[in-house]
């Protein structure tokens, strides 16, 4: 199989930017097996996601067995099936599960076999391209979780968060598995609302969810909290998805839409800059600005205009010399690099390293 609950800190945490790297320790000291919530304090009850035991498991693979393999198959599964008790972690029953598919068709073990994180296939497969997809639901759900993970663990966020999306959770045997690779593609892919949703169900009404998706699941949640709308956050988590995406050889009109959208924020945010230090508000900025403490930051909605460096038209009423809008484009860009440098570290790291890739991509 394509993965392990126990490695998958390691794959994960390097999703995760630094800042929600500093709250590993206390998230780790501090989780343990997940448990679904229990009553409100209103008295309802939300919906518990939990995965279904060994003997619904074994019941629905001996009923697809029954009509997808020989006799011989049969009776060996079964033989090997019955040896299977006690308290069977979910994705250790996944991997059995789907070894037993593999085991009764040529096909499904060829598909298994070419989900190789070390070399994987360059195109990835629609989910009714999977093998015998349509079967039968059980099969169904279960075949495409599995390269759902395998997609997640090779980074192709949005082809496996397309799989996740038509998948027929009731039919997984790891529920918990589903739904943390659904929010490590819609935070990759910086769906904020949706991730948002689908960590609070992982996280409060999910059983047996592995104290290792708890951990990354918590940070995941911690850094979408500080990745409000335009924000900087939003902004290095579409850098980090653009960089991706050029990683993986994809170079096409999404990833220029995606350029130009983070360009626009970043413009908008270091203008936002900008005004607060040229207004008095922002320290260490210097110069002549400084003096306009009392200054409105009301006309700024007003006089930005799309794309421009050096003659965006501004109110005549608030440009006096020496603030930004009057400075040479030169002195502007000069002006943009040096607050960006009061950035956080990994803030400033993440534009200079866009900002390479984006010039040799312009070339």
């Amino acid at each position: 199989m394509h993965y392990s609950c126990e490695a998958i800190p390691n794959r994960f945490f390097g999703l995760l930017p630094a800042a929600a790297m500093g709250f590993v320790l206390v998230v780790t000291s501090l989780s343990g097996p997940a448990t679904a919530a229990e009553e409100k304090s209103h008295g309802e009850r939300e919906e518990i996601v939990s995965a279904p035991s060994l003997d619904e498991v074994r019941l629905r693979v001996f009923s697809w067995l029954a009509e997808h393999s020989s006799a011989g198959a049969r009776e060996k599964q079964a033989a090997e099936w019955a040896t299977f008790e006690g308290d069977i972690e979910p994705h250790e029953l996944t991997r059995r599960v789907i070894d037993t598919f593999a085991s009764a068709s040529p096909e499904v073990a060829e598909f298994v076999s070419k989900c190789s994180v070390l070399n994987p296939p360059q195109i990835a497969l629609e989910i009714d391209e999977l093998p015998n997809y349509d079967s039968e639901p059980f099969y169904s759900a279960n075949i495409a979780a599995f390269y759902a993970g395998f997609l997640v663990d090779t980074r192709r966020f949005d082809e496996a968060l397309w799989i996740i999306e038509d998948i027929e959770r009731e039919h997984v045997v790891d529920p918990a598995s589903l739904l943390f690779h659904q929010a490590v593609c819609q935070h990759q892919l910086v769906e904020r609302e949706a991730a948002m949703q689908t960590l609070k169900t992982l996280l409060e009404n999910t059983e047996q969810v592995p104290p290792s998706y708890t951990s990354i699941a918590t940070l995941m949640k911690f850094d979408l909290e500080g990745s409000k709308p335009d924000s900087l956050g939003e902004v290095s988590g579409l850098m980090r998805d653009v960089e991706r995406r050029l990683d993986l050889g994809r170079g096409g009109q999404r990833v220029q839409k995606k350029h130009d959208v983070i360009v626009s924020k970043l413009d908008q945010i270091i203008e936002k800059l900008e005004q607060q230090m040229g207004g008095g508000g922002g320290g260490g900025g210097g110069g002549a600005g400084q003096n306009n403490s009392n200054q409105s930051s009301g006309p700024a909605k007003d006089s930005t205009v799309k794309g421009a460096e050096g003659e965006g038209k501004v109110d005549t009423k608030e440009s006096k010399s020496g603030e930004w809008g009057n400075l040479p484009e030169r002195d502007r860009e000069q002006a943009k690099q040096d607050t960006l440098k009061h950035l956080p570290a990994s803030y400033w790291r993440l534009f200079e390293e866009f900002s390479v890739r984006r010039a040799r991509k312009d070339r």
